[in-house]
């Protein structure tokens, strides 16, 4: 709930529930501060007299996109929050409740969605919201090449629709689950039972955008597209930043929002650690880990900044992906015997407060999660017979490469599971890489035998962890089974979970699913991390929420 906008937003439901409702030289340094001192300053001579209440933010690169459709980090996720506004919202991890409707309900199938929008909701270039402008983003859903676009397909109609443009007709008819019954209600109807779907209507399904502000629907309108969010965007300089201002149409006029975004782009994380401590930022981090690591444990300590800390629980598995297509992973015996070898509570440890131990991908705060779950427990003795089992007497010699990323925390993470399968007799050679190679590297068949990394979930449902594991979703390049994992019972029991609208029924095939995949060492989980952020005493409002990580559309400052 947006804070001081004196409405109500009474209509939630509970999830599953009844209802368902520094730089590498010091001049490098000098001239990125000189540049953000002048920056700032213009910023605060603009508007005359008046001091302008703005959020300073930095982070290292570039947004990939501000389109929500086609984001795909959550830091850039949470960036569109700013302009673009969905439907219904996401609060405390599960509990979905009206945003931009005043009503919704779904049908006792899950195949019917309807809602109901607010009066008097204005894009930002003041031009009215319809149900038109609802249904245009669904279509675009369809059609744009992104990963959404598989969700969208459930759509009655919706492949006959993507069909159709792809043949060049233009318009294509609209897709027969889409409806608008009026100018103020739109109903969306599935092929098959979707619990989930709700969940994609708090997110980018949900949110209008003007038809006018784009040119080709299934391009990437990066930053340009107009929505009805509390702020639109004002000015992107690559590398160097982007400028948000207060929407002049937004509904909630008397909301305690800032008048302008200021967020520095470029610079590293020990930079703006530094702008922060000297007041020239009002967040830490933008990161997840709310800080630099270098960092964390003097800041979490220090009692002048305990103040400013905040955390919560996120949907995030810290997990080692095993390609099981690829040798020594063939066999089941290795990853079994991969899962014995890795010391949990060591890892939660060495990671303190950052990491919560555990083994599940369904996440404590995510419903279906059962710690009671069967896992392979840390047994070094069970992990060498293992492997002796599976024809090695003497442990596996020749190093097994394990990919992970350039960030400072998987650099860790990777070092401590390595040491892990070293004492077991388990050789590991650690391959860093940037984030695009390694993403190419593991969504190809023979690409990474073994990688590390920290899935979040999308949406607070257990089959954005496991459905990934379908046999469907394998493909030799871009495939989105990691694990190029085939199993026929899993993909019977995972297709029946997806159209079962009971949820106990529901979420016990998960449960199964689950159980065994960690029985097979097909899913090894190191963990679960938690979210946190460092803001200025100044700031106020719910910062965090586990699903968008940081609710900068929900803060404000009081200075």
């Amino acid at each position: 709930m947006t804070q001081g906008s004196g409405l109500s937003r009474p209509l939630a439901h509970r999830c599953g529930r009844e209802g368902q409702g520094a730089f590498g030289a010091c001049r490098h340094v000098a001239v990125l501060m000189l540049l953000v001192s002048a920056m700032l300053a213009c910023l605060s001579a603009e508007g005359g007299t008046a001091r302008p209440r703005v959020l300073r933010l930095a982070r290292v690169n570039d947004p990939a996109t501000l389109d929500p459709l086609f984001a795909t980090s959550q830091i850039d996720l949470m960036l569109s929050l700013l302009q673009h506004q969905p439907l219904l919202d996401i609060h405390d991890g599960c509990l979905v409740a009206t945003n931009l409707a005043s009503g919704w309900s779904v049908s006792p199938d899950q195949r019917v969605l309807s809602f109901d929008l607010l009066p008097g909701v204005r894009f930002s270039n003041g031009r009215e919201v319809t149900s038109e402008d609802y249904a245009f983003t669904l279509e675009r859903s369809i059609i744009a090449p992104t990963m959404m676009v598989q969700y969208a397909l459930q759509i009655r109609g919706a492949p006959e629709f993507a069909s159709a443009w792809r043949r060049g007709l233009r318009p294509p008819p609209r897709p027969v689950g889409i409806r608008t019954p009026s100018p103020r209600s739109i109903v969306v109807e599935l092929e098959k039972p979707d619990v989930t779907f709700k969940y994609w209507m708090a997110q980018a399904f949900g949110m209008a955008l003007a038809r006018e502000s784009l040119g080709d629907p299934t391009e990437d309108s990066v930053g340009r597209a107009v929505g009805t969010g509390p702020y639109r965007m004002r000015e992107w300089v690559r590398g160097a930043w982007i400028r948000f201002e207060r929407n002049p149409h937004y509904l909630w006029p008397g909301a305690r929002h800032f008048d302008r975004i200021d967020l520095m782009l470029g610079g590293d994380e020990s930079t703006h650690m530094m702008m922060f401590e000297r007041g020239e930022l009002d967040l830490a981090s933008l990161q997840a880990t709310g800080c630099p690591e270098a960092d964390f444990a003097r800041l979490h300590q220090d009692p002048v900044r305990r103040s400013g800390w905040t955390n919560a629980p996120m949907y995030h598995a810290i997990m080692v992906n095993i390609n099981t297509a690829m040798p020594p992973f063939t066999d089941i015996r290795v990853r079994q015997a991969v899962g014995h070898a890795f010391d949990r509570e060591r890892f939660a440890r060495l990671n303190g407060e950052r990491v919560t131990p555990g083994h599940t991908g369904i996440t404590p705060l995510m419903p279906g999660f059962h710690p009671e779950v069967e896992y392979l427990h840390f047994d070094p003795e069970r992990s060498r017979a293992l492997l002796r089992e599976a024809g090695y007497p003497d442990g596996i010699r020749t190093p097994v490469r394990l990919w992970h990323t350039n960030i400072q925390l998987y650099r860790r993470w990777a070092a401590v599971f390595q040491e892990d399968l070293r004492r077991v007799g388990i050789a590991v050679e650690l391959r860093e890489v940037s984030q695009g190679v390694f993403d190419a590297a593991t969504s190809r068949r023979g690409g990474a035998e073994m990688s590390i990394f920290a899935w979040t979930a999308g949406v607070p449902d257990a089959s954005y962890f496991l459905l990934p594991f379908h046999s469907r979703f394998i493909s030799e390049e871009n495939s989105q089974n990691g694990a190029f994992y085939s199993n026929s019972t899993i993909d019977r029991w995972l297709d029946e979970a997806m159209v079962c609208p009971a949820e106990q029924p529901r979420l016990g095939l998960f449960r199964r699913v689950e159980q065994q995949l960690l029985s097979e060492g097909s899913l090894i989980v190191l963990g679960h991390q938690n979210l946190f952020a460092l803001r200025q005493p100044w700031i106020r409002g719910p910062l965090l929420e586990p699903v968008w990580w940081f609710r900068l559309d929900h803060i404000w400052s009081e200075r």
